[in-house]
């Protein structure tokens, strides 16, 4: 055959090899606790021998390893992949040696981690839980392991799941540590650190010859129909195989078992090879693609069914056999996947428009009823679920949505994207979106979804689906999502006349579902609302902020910080904050725009009021809301229209803070009226002002203020606002002319009835450096 004959240690082996026990070997034994003497005697012997071996530092050679080297597909860096066919159970013994000696020696911890981290890529395809059982074990160094405690003490470590102790394998991972355990404490415990050097020699270690498979791939040939039932022993096929034999003991229905094996080699398995074939590979398989499907479903239905029963002893969701068992002794859930697949078969094909036909991003057109996912993936949900290099991103809001969708398309038998459906995924949608909270200390509304919770998002769903028209089956009794009174604010919507506007303002990036702010729609021609509001889409962060305070809007209190309390007026992707927040005075400020039915420009213009406030200010002057840092180019958009003040704002005692945060004199932070003045300065003269020698500085623990420069960084000018006037914190000697010319007293510099504060500042720097 070929084969190449190669000597190797366990170590040597390990570090060249990500070593996978295949579906077709049996769990492991070697380490079972028989109640049969002589086979006791005997796994005690072969422990022995190995140990004695790694005392004495002689090599002892324990046969053949036979299987096959899969070359560029490894499952840790560097490493390619082994399938051994023959010789698992001693792979497996050897590897729990090493791991034991590791943890036993008294070598420092830094080379204990380094050797352990060589184990890493032992791993089980046979179970889940005995593959994340080796996982974790190759991560974790135990060093204190009496007699008789190492089952307790791996089972108390915060990693151990208890579905764990049902899976044979690792139970008899356990138990031969727990020998090998007992036996070098009685034995070998002085001799311990001398056993782990052996097995990391080269020379005086335990050895193996690996036999290679060299005329098979693990593709074509390596699983070829090896068991009894004649399957091909892919993952999946090994999968397939025990799902079959669960609904043969579970339901001991032939009808139910010959519909599972029929569809899932033809009608189902057709489906997911559209998404698959297509792909640059030698020999694509669905596997993959259809168990990320299956796993989707079946997590769900795992927090919908058994983790709410299990209490305090609840477990996440990892895919064992026992966990996937337990969801589909069920009658109902197996329906539910049946259910689901047939439904997938039909909308799910690739070149298919339901997707496109529900979903859209953006928000174009007025009248398009689509609904806005809010999100960059592609509106393929389904496609989204079933391929790795697109699932990351499919988050907890998309999953719960998709599976609202296949529950109210089963139910009703819907594979076309009617209004109904529509309708209600916008309903499902809102209410998921808005099930948020907000995070003061990073000024930002997170998703409050949580999978432990989703047996509450479950019943909402089917409370939701159970009439075709969602509008019939929205009441008050609909808790759960969306906080408190969103069924009713949903059903108010779909009730509203101007259905296609209510549609196209929740779809609006700042809205997000939520239009409260804008529940004055009706007051307004749908031309006059279309248009102004349009404006607002379209307009800046900056030019909608100025909308805001035109219409009196003085910031969202986010809180105290130790600068006072911190206002938040608005910014991309946080805009959403107002709109739900603080709608009643957004929503007030808004009409008061759509009232004057102007310009953006216009409108702010006519509403600079003469008072000197921070109305006046934020309206007159655009780079005072903007507040950038001399390191920032003029018209940068990137400010976070986030402000610190000290009392009231109208006293103007104020930060713009480059960063959220409740320390922001810790962070970046600006003076709002110094950069005004700054940009003003380097206008009239770049020379001069420009190429950093004016600056509107930021100083940890104190408040910023502006600067000018010279060479070697010395500060010649300072001004600070506090209290309505500029202070002078750095200054030459001011000739008393200029003293007289601005009415200076106590270093402070005063607006006057010719100039506000920027003016009075902007001409006072120039008097001082053209000195």
């Amino acid at each position: 055959m070929g084969n190449k004959k190669t000597r190797y240690t366990f170590m040597e082996f390990a570090k060249e090899y990500s070593i996978q026990i295949p579906l077709i070997q049996r769990d492991y034994v070697q380490g079972h606790d028989f109640t049969d003497k002589h086979k006791l005697e005997k796994r005690q012997e072969f422990i022995h021998l190995l140990m004695n071996a790694l005392k004495s530092g002689s090599a002892y050679h324990v046969d053949f390893i036979y299987g096959a080297s899969i070359q560029n597909k490894a499952i840790h860096a560097g490493k390619n992949l082994f399938i051994p066919l023959d010789g698992q159970q001693r792979l497996t013994t050897l590897f729990l040696l090493h791991w034991i000696l590791i943890c036993k020696s008294n070598i420092s911890e830094d080379e204990k981690s380094k050797t352990i981290c060589q184990l890493e890529g032992f791993s089980y395809e046979t179970r889940l839980s005995s593959a994340a059982f080796c996982d974790k074990l190759t991560k974790t160094i135990l060093g204190n392991l009496p007699i008789g405690k190492v089952r307790e003490v791996i089972t108390d470590c915060s990693w151990y799941s208890n579905d764990w102790d049902y899976d044979p394998t690792i139970n008899n991972m356990i138990s031969m540590l727990e020998a090998m355990n007992t036996m070098l404490e009685d034995e070998f415990l002085p001799f311990i650190d001398d056993m782990l050097k052996n097995a990391l020699s080269t020379s005086s270690s335990i050895t193996f010859d690996r036999l290679d498979m060299d005329e098979y791939s693990l593709t074509d040939g390596l699983y070829i129909k090896m068991n009894a039932r004649g399957k091909e022993l892919t993952a999946f096929e090994h999968w397939k195989a025990l799902f079959i034999q669960f609904l043969e003991d579970t339901y001991q229905d032939v009808e139910l078992v010959a519909q599972f094996t029929e569809k899932v080699e033809h009608e189902w398995a057709n489906l997911f090879w559209e998404y698959v074939k297509d792909e640059n590979q030698e020999y694509p398989v669905i596997d993959d693609c259809f168990m990320s499907f299956f796993h989707y479903l079946t997590h769900l239905l795992y927090y919908t069914y058994v983790y709410p029963q299990q209490g305090s002893t609840a477990s996440d969701y990892i895919g064992t056999i026992e966990q996937i068992n337990a969801v589909y002794k069920i009658r109902d859930n197996v329906d539910c996947l049946f259910s689901a697949l047939d439904f997938i078969s039909v909308v799910g094909k690739k070149d298919a428009t339901f997707f496109d036909d529900i979903f859209k991003h953006g928000n174009e057109e007025v009248f398009d009823t689509r609904v806005r996912l809010f999100s960059k993936g592609r509106l393929n949900l389904f496609q989204r679920c079933i391929l790795l290099q697109e699932n990351e991103d499919f988050d907890i809001y998309e999953k719960t949505l998709f599976y609202a969708l296949i529950r109210y398309c089963i139910k009703h038998q819907v594979v076309t994207a009617t209004t109904e459906l529509r309708q209600y995924i916008r309903v499902i949608r809102n209410l998921l979106l808005n099930t948020n909270q907000l995070i003061q200390s990073q000024v930002n509304l997170v998703s409050n979804l949580r999978i432990t919770e989703f047996a509450t998002y479950s019943q909402v769903i089917e409370k939701l689906a159970v009439t075709t028209d969602v509008r019939d089956s929205l009441s008050e009794s609909i808790t759960g999502l969306g906080g408190k009174n969103a069924a009713m604010v949903e059903r108010s919507k779909l009730d509203n006349q101007r259905r296609n506007i209510v549609c196209w303002l929740e779809d609006m990036q700042f809205c997000r579902g939520n239009i409260r702010a804008i529940s004055f729609l009706n007051d307004y021609s749908e031309d006059v609302l279309i248009k102004n509001m349009q404006k607002f889409i379209d307009a800046t962060d900056a030019e909608r902020i100025r909308i805001l305070i035109a219409s009196g809007y003085k910031g969202f209190d986010i809180g105290w910080c130790s600068y006072g309390h911190r206002y938040f007026f608005g910014k991309e992707g946080r805009w959403d904050i107002l709109f739900s927040r603080d709608h009643e005075k957004v929503g007030n400020a808004l009409r008061q725009f759509i009232d004057a039915d102007c310009s953006i420009e216009e409108y702010c213009l006519k509403h600079i009021p003469t008072k000197h406030n921070f109305k006046y200010y934020a309206l007159k002057y655009k780079e005072f809301l903007r507040s950038a840092g001399y390191w920032q180019a003029k018209n940068d958009e990137s400010s976070n229209y986030y402000f610190a003040a000290i009392g009231d704002m109208d006293e103007l005692d104020m930060i713009a803070l480059k960063r959220y945060s409740r320390s922001p004199l810790l962070a970046y932070h600006t003076e709002p009226f110094a950069s005004v003045v700054l940009w003003e300065l380097i206008e009239y003269n770049a020379d001069k002002f420009g190429h950093n020698k004016l600056r509107n500085d930021c100083i940890y623990s104190e408040k910023a203020c502006l600067k000018y420069i010279e060479k070697g960084e010395k500060v010649v000018l300072s001004l600070i606002v506090e209290n309505k006037a500029w202070h002078i914190k750095t200054a030459p000697t001011i000739p008393q002319h200029i003293i007289d010319k601005y009415d200076i007293v106590n270093n402070i510099l005063s607006e006057n009835e010719d100039m506000d504060l920027v003016e009075v500042a902007v001409e006072f720097v120039k008097d001082i450096i053209n000195l």
